[in-house]
């Protein structure tokens, strides 16, 4: 049992050493990942704090912006009704622009 929690904390400790090369130290736990994310944005020198939420609200408007489904990214985004989905819709002004009129 001591030799199997050896080379867990040797499987470990060599994969810390890969992440710390990549820029990546902290980010397997969820202190790590929250830092990583507040780097990079400014990183970005973005005029506001970022937090990993914002990744899932840009995903739903960047798939609603490129004209996937409502349903698709409802069921996607793990919606249970489409009211939650649909924002992402109306939040794209020029989403309907080049839309056929019949």
């Amino acid at each position: 049992m001591c030799d199997k929690a050896s080379k867990f904390r040797g499987h470990i400790a060599e994969l810390s050493g890969v992440s710390s090369l990549l820029g990546i130290a902290a980010a397997a736990t969820t202190a790590g990942f929250l830092k990583t994310i507040a780097r990079t944005g400014k990183a970005a020198k973005l005029s506001f704090p970022i937090h990993p939420h914002m990744l899932r609200h840009s995903t739903g408007y960047k798939l609603a912006n490129d004209w996937h489904d409502t349903r698709a990214l409802q069921h996607y985004m793990g919606h249970k009704g489409i009211m939650h989905t649909v924002r992402y819709t109306e939040m794209a002004p020029d989403r309907f622009k080049n839309f056929r009129k019949d």
